[in-house]
């Protein structure tokens, strides 16, 4: 007789890699999703972030937010894929989150903005959202819109400065259907 014989021969231990490959699948997929979802993550709590940072107050009267400008240009750092963002915030009922979401597309990175910032010009009768309207044009485009001072009179000779443009060659340039 062997002398092997009462002892148990080697062979499967009773595990398997089914379990690993399982849980490599889940965990591979998790990060499929986050990277997927990140950029949505984020434009959204952006754009609650202009929409809800508490109005800042020095000595009793209200002053400019500077959360909201913060939030802002980094939503606009995101590109054209904030597009939707910026167009919900600038139909917005509060001039302040207009104000801000303008204040965040303001520089010459944000080309793809221009279509709504021309948009934000049409049919307009506020004077502070007309001069950041026409400050934010100038920024992006470089071009000249206003001649002077902050009169209501200029204001409105600016925006109609603006909005020729617009038509006459900006929209072509800048891509202004979306």
């Amino acid at each position: 007789m062997p002398e092997d014989a009462g002892e148990p021969t080697p062979g499967k231990s009773g595990r398997s890699l089914t379990g690993f490959y399982i849980a490599l699948g889940v965990v591979a997929a998790l990060v499929g999703l986050g990277a997927w979802l990140w950029t949505p993550a984020r434009i959204w709590y952006w754009e609650r972030q202009v929409k809800k940072a508490p109005p800042t107050e020095v000595h009793g009267v209200q002053a400019c937010n500077h959360d909201r400008e913060i939030a802002a240009c980094k939503l606009a750092d995101l590109g054209p894929v904030a597009y939707p963002a910026f167009q919900r915030l600038l139909q917005s009922n509060d001039m302040d989150v207009r104000v801000n979401a303008l204040i965040g597309v303001c520089n010459p990175r944000s080309t793809w903005a221009l279509p709504l910032v021309a948009g934000s010009a049409q049919d307009q009768s506020n004077l502070p959202i007309i001069w950041t309207v026409v400050r934010t044009a100038e920024e992006i485009t470089g071009q000249t819109f206003r001649t002077g001072g902050r009169s209501q009179e200029e204001l409105f000779e600016a925006r109609r400065r603006l909005l020729a443009w617009w038509e006459r060659e900006g929209r072509a340039k800048y891509g202004g259907a979306r």
